[in-house]
């Protein structure tokens, strides 16, 4: 058996999803390159995949970590294969390049666990709650298109999702496979185009529970947010709404936590920093069980970072593990002026996890 079919068997032993999705997935999403396999006596016990994603980092691309599957066989439980193999992962993710490592734990329970390797829960949406009965106020003229196929269509979205600071980024062929999720799992996109043609907005929603869950929403304006959530209030017939909203739209509703995220290369995250804020200078000394090269005191000044490990006491300001370090680089704009650091949350979504 190769490892595609040794993964795909522990997959199934251990996800729920359907024989739909789990063969789209692993037709369109999977490689070898990105998949980690651990094998004791012969048999599959733990397995996950290192998916390579890209992020809008304070303006610019960044590469990205994405672990998921993260499964082990339920008669190799309780003997640390998942420890040994996120361990791995973590420094695979540094050897590949990549500034950060992002995951989204499948349940509560696994925050707590996860924060043991450095990840700290950063990514949050905000949750937003409609009744049936609410009206979207909309006032130019928009109509939906049907055409899920039109040229302009991943333009319009790539465009949309890089105005976001600190998102994470999906190419071409992610978007047609978040299309086909969407599809498999009985939801709907939405696509409205204002009086001049051009795309405004759109969405994606699915039932769950009696209720109309839009996972993500873009758009140009208000204006455009409404006309999707509007088209989507009239098809719900009689269903209260809720959005999980980009957490910088101030439309009301509570933040929730969506996700955790570990700086996997310090030294390259502060170089860019350093550039993109010139004016800011401070010391950084950072410790890191797994990654040893993040294991050094960084010097912001002027416009450029450096290592000096001689310096200690007083003269240090700040003094960091690497998820705290993680929680502060991508903490609110409010902390950030606080403790005076370049900070701004970053955001998640259509991961394919709803």
């Amino acid at each position: 058996m190769d490892k595609k079919s040794k993964i795909q068997e522990l997959w199934q032993e251990c996800f729920n999803d359907t024989p739909e999705f789990v063969e789209m997935y692993f037709n369109r999403m999977y490689s070898d390159d990105n998949a980690l396999l651990l094998e004791k006596n012969g048999a599959p016990a733990s397995a996950m995949l290192l998916q390579r994603y890209a992020m809008n980092f304070h303006g610019d691309v960044a590469d990205m970590g994405y672990i998921c599957g993260t499964a082990t066989s339920a008669n190799a439980r309780c003997n640390g294969y998942m420890q040994e193999l996120l361990s791995y992962a973590i420094s695979l993710s540094f050897r590949r390049g990549d500034l950060l490592c992002a995951l989204i734990p499948a349940s509560e329970r696994l925050y707590e666990y996860y924060s043991r390797f450095g990840f700290a829960p950063v990514f949050h949406f905000r949750e937003e709650h409609y009744t049936s009965l609410h009206t979207f106020q909309v006032h130019d003229r928009y109509c939906r298109d049907e055409n899920q196929n039109a040229p302009d269509i991943y333009t319009a979205f790539s465009g949309m999702m890089r105005q976001r600071m600190n998102c994470v980024l999906h190419n071409e062929d992610d978007f047609l496979c978040i299309l086909e999720d969407n599809r498999l799992d009985n939801g709907s996109f939405i696509i409205m185009r204002n009086g001049s043609g051009e795309i405004a907005s759109m969405a994606w929603s699915v039932e769950r529970n009696g209720q109309i869950i839009v996972y993500d929403i873009l758009s140009r304006d208000c204006d455009a947010r409404n006309a999707a959530l509007d088209e989507i209030r009239r098809h719900a017939t009689g269903k209260p709404i809720t959005v999980w909203g980009y957490p910088e739209e101030s439309n009301g509703g509570q933040l929730k936590v969506h996700g955790m995220a570990r700086v996997i290369n310090a030294g390259q995250l502060l170089d860019r920093l350093a550039a993109k804020y010139p004016r800011y200078n401070t010391s950084i000394r950072l410790s890191d069980p797994i990654i040893p090269e993040n294991n050094h005191t960084f010097i912001l000044n002027s416009g450029h970072c450096s290592i000096d490990d001689t310096i200690h006491g007083p003269a240090i300001d700040f003094d960091l593990y690497i998820d705290t370090f993680t929680s502060i680089v991508f903490s609110s704009e409010k902390t950030g002026y606080l403790l005076g650091f370049p900070t701004h949350p970053p955001f998640m979504s259509l991961m394919m996890d709803q």
